[in-house]
């Protein structure tokens, strides 16, 4: 059967000519007719040019579609995939250039840099998706005409195809045309070629063992094993590509190999997916002769020889720069005709042997994309061989798992090619290589190209480390590594006056003393390159803006970030209340178009419409990159409407405008809200990049960087220290730092040239110097100013208690308003607000920083009393909404009574034109009904007297009516309010009762019914606002109406319900301040706010009670004596409460309680003998708590794998206060024999190992520890020092939690801990019981609270993520972390294996690690893993079921 033929033209493609066809398909030169470009068009076909199966092309789509994403300018661009006639097709880019495997080599040490620069980001891009390339070399890899270098080949065709049609992978023995020899070199359709050269392949051995004197490792041993008996030669000379190309040089990559195709009249070369051709050329672009040592005999799309005649070779090749090959086992040596072999011939390449002669089995190469997004990805597909032998790293080699390490160590070898002039090993036949990669490390990159830099040289160097670990994790660390040596110097220009700016963002004119978050936005840099929309999003205070504005703004105004590319274009801008109108004006003048055109054509077209007008730009327009800072406020202070609209046309920009990209800046807190705005928030979870706060190290940088630069210094270190620990620790750290450091800047000694360690004693520390700094600053105003301050800062907080922009028109009484004038003035100079200005040019004030609103006791108290006032301004505003939208009728005006209230609410002045005139309109209304009523009593009392009458009854009837309308209708949403309440509890009480049950489907089941329970959650949140806001307007209209405030408790009384149950305590208590004013008797806040009841009987009775309270250092002190059980009915206030019961002769039991509002709670405690729990455990009664994790819906499923938050109870077990260590498990290894201690000895076997205990000749065990950058080896008795460590540098390793154990030896720990009596019941913990000895009873992120200090616990900030200060610490090192039970480590140190709660055959890790973050080891967060792994970060600690 022939191949496939496709159609002509199909969509908006015209094929042009064919480039080339292989055992994958065709490609083809196209024309895109909609976009007026050329493309390469490849099409997917078996190697008989048949159609792909349904499973096949599956596949194919699934990875050609994860290869899609990847949009970054360092990757060739799949523009599309899809599906033809039933053949799949792929769409990519053309690209003018060179293959890196045609660069004249050495390269210089410059252009090295930049293309590993280059490279590393691309591969950065594929890690951040997850996807592996696999097979970087050289020939995938292309410098284009511009200077920007790609990378190709990710294996899209190979990887459809590897497990579906091994045959066509193989190769199969092809009939050759009359006349056909040895040396034939015209290409020929067909199969792939048959090269059956030896591979390092796990399984792939042959039939004799290898002998014992072959001291080898065992892969090597089994890939040379294999042709002990094949003598035949294979040539190792250089082989070269002699495809043909045109004068341009233009190079087009072609599928997995060499393109031979034709050209195009003008001699453009197309550039077809993934691939390239190498070959010599003639001076005309024609194809030169054939010459000795080239290869210039025909190939498939794998760039490999394609048979010319049965079983021959046509030429020589190097064999490691060859593909793995992919031989499954077929036989292709001609054979007679009985069957029986033929000898050997030379050109003969028929695979290894056996010593019997059998031919061994090769295994299958898969060189497609991995996805990592699953716990089990790097461990599947174990039986395929990755790659090119040249680049192979020596794990693959072993038969292991490709993973990103491996492509590091590709891309390492790459660079060292392009330095050297040469590869490591390149000189070895096939054979030898896989031996000389594992035995013979490659020689260090300097003592072969002394012109690269020593930095350079290390960082290849560490890319090469045979051991994983010791390389870069991923494309983006070693992307950091290279960008740290192309970072260009700090700009010497300084700006003048103070260099700390307090409370204010830095911007770009303070770019040269921005310091500490060099990492970060060379990461955002690169975010940048690749997507279009990136949103920096973290903590208040963490320093979001100042990053942007500062740094990442500055680079990209300058083009320094594109390595030679064009300054781009920045607008910058916040929503603010209209944020639409906003951004029309902003873009207006860009896209050249006035704005009030804009906005008539987005009223009057359909979406898009910024899209339009931005792809009309001159093509040689500059590039633009849009900035909006505080993205939050179009959940939080815009208008709704205008917030949809305006990230619905955003969305469309980036994806239809060219060369156009939306940075953006949010707090974290509200990345829930904004995933739920039409068009971008879809876009959120990709584009979000989680800014965390500074490190120790970081913050140190900010303190001492600007000084540096000015010459001058802190007058002792332990100054540095104070700032810096006090910084860590406090929240909203940073801000707090940067007021001290301006403070402090004013106090310096000029002669001396430092800052005095006096002025940080009278500054008082860095926590409460901003509180007194703005007290002090409110107490400086006169006293009749000091109401007026009040006043407007709380003008400047929203209802949520953000930020928000006002104008000095909304803030000022009028244009005489001296005072107010005054007070702005007074503020603006004690820094508590920063100054603007408008483009009407009005001044806009805002305050200085979110951490005045969390952290300044004074406003958060003024916030508190102001609740009457906001709720009063709320009734005000909805109700001149509603004037305005019925079209101002004067009916719906305020009367007396109203605009009374309005008066005794403080609201004499509002900022809104719309509320300013509906008040303005109220008043003269009244004014004019008093003068009538007047008149008529004082001319006319006795005729018009019915006439009023008539009047006001009827007056009173239209009133009553609209009342009566907004009262019927509250009263209808108040109903149906219980409706959907009765919803929401029952979709809750099913979605919580699946998350408890076992079972993966019931996981997924549980997801469902929690989806349904958020969307019932959002009713009953929409029908209570309608409520409620019905019943605003009525009470406008009639203050005091009898039927208003019943309902409206009712209401509150839910709002308040709801909030405690999902542990809203700010929301709480708020709806209970506002009930205040409808519970008249407060009759319903008293029931609300009850105690709680608490009754305690114990076995044995008689057992003293205590209530433990926290200390400020996180430990617990007596507290008060509850007296002995029984204990009955005793008060405690609503919360979380730590209880200790002690009996004599009974183990002290921690009972950690969590207590609602007027819940009455019976517990009974049986208390277990003292000798009944193992020494160094603890006892965990029965008992409920809070399992699961309250952040946002996009955290808690793909990052934490964990429930919602709720109650789940566990039974009585016993629990370890620490991990196991390697004191114990060694313990436990010298009892085991010889053959199964072998077997649990910590250390990697397959998986990546930084961790390796080994027992010495003489008995003694030395661990090897390698941990980031360092390496250190130390004996059993001997003491490990640390590199860089300010504390804990000497510590003892048998107290380090063991690490690098599988699951399974850890259950074979804890059976010999129960079958020798040392710990009876001893087993693995549960995800739930490890989870409720963390957090005691309730819901805290980790043991110790809500907060995790550096010093806390072992993470990776503990010593500011120094690489030499990286590793373990002994167990019990960190007692600010110890749980509610008296657990420690619990978070940080090592992960710790658990049993999963979903499946509890399968294990999890929960815990984190001392080489990851804090969020990783929210109490909350399991990661899934595979039970044989054995990871340097995994360790255990034993629970137990107490005997009866």
């Amino acid at each position: 059967m022939g191949r496939l033929g496709p159609p002509s033209e199909f969509e908006e493609y015209r094929l042009l000519r064919p480039l080339g066809h292989g055992a994958m398909g065709q490609v083809f030169l196209a024309q895109d007719t909609l976009l007026d470009r050329r493309v390469a068009v490849k099409f997917i076909a078996t190697a008989q040019g048949l159609l792909p199966d349904a499973a096949a092309r599956a596949r194919f789509f699934q990875e050609a579609r994860a290869i899609a994403r990847l949009q970054h300018p360092n990757v060739v661009a799949i523009h599309r995939v899809g599906e033809v006639r039933g053949q799949p097709y792929l769409v990519s880019e053309l690209i003018q250039g060179e293959p890196l495997d045609r660069l004249r080599r050495p390269v210089d040490a410059r252009m090295a840099l930049q293309l590993g620069l280059g490279l590393a980001r691309g591969l950065a891009a594929a890690h951040r998706r997850g996807i592996l390339h696999r097979d970087i070399k050289p020939a995938n890899a292309i410098l284009s005409e511009d200077g920007e270098v790609k990378l190709l080949d990710f294996g899209l065709a190979e990887a459809a195809f590897a497990e579906r049609e091994p045959h066509a992978l193989a190769g199969t023995d092809v009939t050759s045309p009359p006349g056909a020899t040895s040396t034939d070199t015209q290409p020929m359709p067909g199969a792939r070629p048959v090269d059956t050269r030896p591979l390092p392949a796990q399984g792939a051995r042959a039939h004799q063992e290898p002998r014992a004197s072959d001291t080898r490792p065992i892969a090597a041993q089994s890939a040379l094993a294999q042709r002990t008996s094949d003598t035949r030669p294979i040539a190792a000379t250089r082989g070269h590509d002699t495809g043909p190309r045109d004068d341009a040089g233009e190079c087009a990559p072609a599928p997995h190999g060499h393109d031979t195709g034709p050209r195009d009249d003008a001699g453009e070369r197309p550039t077809a997916p993934q691939g390239h051709d190498t070959g010599p050329r003639g001076g005309t672009g024609e194809r030169a002769p054939a010459q000795q040592g080239h290869d210039t005999g025909p190939r498939d799309d794998a760039g490999e020889r394609a048979p010319t005649t049965q079983g021959h070779d046509t030429g020589s090749r190097d064999d490691a720069r060859e593909r793995a090959p992919t031989t499954q086992g077929h036989d292709t040596d001609p054979r007679d005709d009985t069957g029986a072999r033929t000898p050997a011939q030379q050109g003969h390449d028929t695979g290894p042997r056996d010593d019997a002669g059998t031919q061994a089995p090769a295994l299958t190469n898969d060189t497609g994309p991995r996805d990592l997004s699953t716990p089990d990805a790097e461990a599947d597909h174990h039986d395929f061989v990755p790659g090119t032998p040249l680049y192979l790293a020596p794990e693959l080699w072993r038969g292991e798992p490709a993973s990103r390490a491996s492509d590091i160590y590709a891309l390492g070898i790459l660079l060292y090619e392009l330095c050297a002039g040469h590869a490591p090993h390149e000189e070895l036949p096939l054979e030898q290589l896989g031996a000389a990669v594992l035995e013979s490390p490659p020689p260090p990159l300097a003592q072969h190209a002394p012109g690269v830099s020593p930095a350079f040289a290390a960082i290849v160097d560490r890319c090469l480390d045979a051991d994983p670990a010791r390389r870069y994790e991923s494309g983006d660390a070693l992307r950091e590594a290279l960008e740290a040596l192309n970072t260009p110097t700090r700009a010497s220009a300084l700006p003048t006056g103070n260099p700390y700016l307090g409370l204010r963002a830095f911007d770009a004119a303070h770019r040269s003393v921005f310091f500490g978050r060099e990492p970060e936005l060379r990461e955002v840099l690169d975010r940048l390159r690749g997507d279009t929309f990136v949103l920096v999003a973290g903590d208040s205070g963490v320093g979001k803006s100042s990053l942007c504005r500062a740094a990442v703004l500055p680079t990209v105004t300058q083009g320094a970030w594109e390595d030679g590319g064009p300054a781009w274009t920045v607008i910058t801008g916040a929503p603010g209340r209209r944020p639409l109108e906003t951004w029309v004006e902003l873009l207006a003048p860009v896209a050249g178009e006035s704005a009030e055109g804009l906005h008539a054509r987005l009223t009057t077209e359909e979406p898009g419409v910024l899209a339009r007008a931005l792809r009309r730009r001159p093509s040689n327009a500059a590039p633009l990159l849009l900035f909006i800072d505080q993205f939050e406020e179009l959940v939080t202070f815009s208008e709704p409407a205008q917030a949809a609209q305006l990230t619905e046309e955003l969305a469309l920009v980036l994806r239809r405008a060219p060369r156009v990209r939306l940075l953006a800046t949010a707090r974290s807190d509200c990345l829930t809200r904004l995933v739920a705005l039409p068009g971008l928030g879809s876009e959120v979870p990709r584009a979000l990049h989680l800014l965390r706060a500074l490190s120790e190290h970081g913050l140190r940088e900010a303190a001492e960087g600007p000084l540096r630069l000015l010459g001058m210094r802190f007058e002792s270190p332990t100054m540095v220290d104070a700032l810096v620990t006090s910084a860590s620790r406090a929240e909203g750290g940073l801000p707090l730092l940067q007021f001290a450091l301006e403070t402090l800047w004013e106090a310096r000694d000029a002669q001396r040239q430092h800052i005095p360690a006096a002025a940080l004693e009278a500054l008082g520390g860095v926590e409460g110097a901003l509180a007194r700094h703005a007290d002090a600053v409110v107490a400086r105003l006169r006293p009749e100013q000091r109401p007026r301050a009040r006043d407007m800062l709380l003008e400047l907080v929203t209802p949520e208690g953000t930020r928000v922009r006002r104008t000095q028109e909304e803030l000022l009484r009028g244009d005489a308003d001296d005072t107010g004038r005054a007070v702005l003035d007074g503020l603006v100079r004690g820094r508590l607000l920063t100054a603007g200005e408008a483009e009407d040019g009005d001044g806009v004030y805002t305050l200085a920083h979110e951490s005045l609103v969390t952290g300044w006791d004074t406003l958060r108290g003024w916030l508190g009393q102001d609740e009457q006032r906001r709720a009063a301004r709320m009734r005000l505003e909805r109700a001149a909404a509603e004037w305005v939208r019925l079209g101002r009728p004067p009916e719906l005006l305020h009367g007396a009574r109203q605009l009374a209230e309005v008066r005794a609410a403080g609201l004499t002045h509002v900022d809104g034109a719309r509320e300013r005139e509906f008040l303005f309109r109220s008043r003269a209304t009244v004014r004019r009904q008093r003068v009538t009523r007047w008149l008529a009593v004082a001319l006319v009392p006795l005729v018009l007297g019915s006439v009023v009458a008539v009047t006001r009854v009827q007056a009173r009837a239209q009133l009553e009516a609209r009342i009566n309308r907004h009262l019927d209708e509250a009263q209808a949403q108040h109903d149906a309010l219980g409706g959907h309440l009765a919803e929401l509890g029952q979709r809750t009480t099913e979605a919580f009762a699946l998350f408890d049950t076992p079972g993966p489907q019931n996981r997924e089941a549980a997801e469902a019914r929690w989806t349904q329970a958020l969307k019932a959650r959002q009713a009953v949140e929409q029908t209570a606002l309608r409520a409620m806001s019905e019943l605003e307007a009525a009470w406008g209209l009639a203050p005091g109406n009898p039927r208003v405030s019943p309902l409206m408790a009712s209401l509150l009384v839910t709002r308040v319900e709801l909030a405690e149950q999902e542990r809203q305590p700010e929301q709480h208590a708020q709806w209970l301040a506002r009930l205040t004013a409808h519970d008249a008797l407060g009759e319903l806040k008293q029931g609300l706010t009850a105690p709680a009841r608490l009754t305690l009987t114990s076995k044995p009775s008689g057992a003293r009670v205590r209530l433990l309270e926290p200390t400020p250092e996180g430990a617990f002190h007596p507290g008060r004596d509850l007296g002995q059980t029984p204990l009955r009915e005793v008060a405690l206030p609503a919360g979380s409460h730590l209880l200790v019961v002690e009996a004599p002769g009974r183990f002290p039991v921690r009972v950690p309680v969590m207590l609602a509002f007027g819940e009455w709670l019976a517990l009974d405690l049986p208390l277990p003998e003292a000798a009944a729990v193992p020494e160094g455990f603890v006892y965990i009664p029965a008992g409920r708590f809070l399992q699961g994790a309250s952040e946002s819906e996009y955290l808690r499923r793909a990052f934490f794998f964990a429930p919602p938050l709720h109650a789940v109870e566990t039974g009585a077990y016993l629990i370890a206060k620490h991990e196991v260590t390697f004191a114990r498990y060694i313990a436990f290894l010298e009892t085991l024999p010889p053959e199964e201690r072998a077997a649990r000895m910590p250390g990697s076997r397959r998986r990546l190992t930084v961790v390796d205990l080994a027992q010495e000749p003489k008995g003694r065990w030395r661990l090897t520890l390698r941990p980031a950058s360092a390496s250190y080896s130390v004996r059993d008795g001997e003491p490990l020092r640390y590199g860089k460590r300010s504390r804990r540098q000497e510590q003892d390793w048998l107290r380090f939690p063991v690490s690098a154990v599988s699951f399974d030896d850890a259950l074979a720990y804890t059976a010999w801990l129960d079958r020798t009596g040392q710990v009876p019941g001893a087993r693995l913990c549960t995800e739930r019981e490890w989870e409720r000895a963390a957090r005691g009873a309730d819901g805290r992120r980790y043991p110790s609270g809500d907060w995790l200090a550096p010093d806390d616990a072992n993470h990776d900030a503990t010593y500011g993520r120094e690489p030499w200060g990286f590793g373990p610490d002994e167990v019990g090192s960190h007692p600010r972390s110890r749980s509610p039970f008296g657990v420690d480590d619990l978070v940080g140190n090592v992960w710790e294996w658990t049993r999963s709660d979903v499946d509890p055959e399968k294990p999890s890790a929960q815990g984190g690690s001392w080489y990851q973050s804090d969020l990783t080891a929210h109490t909350a967060n399991r990661e899934r893993v595979e039970r044989t792994q054995r990871e340097a970060l995994i360790g255990f600690r034993v629970c137990a079921t107490p005997r009866p």
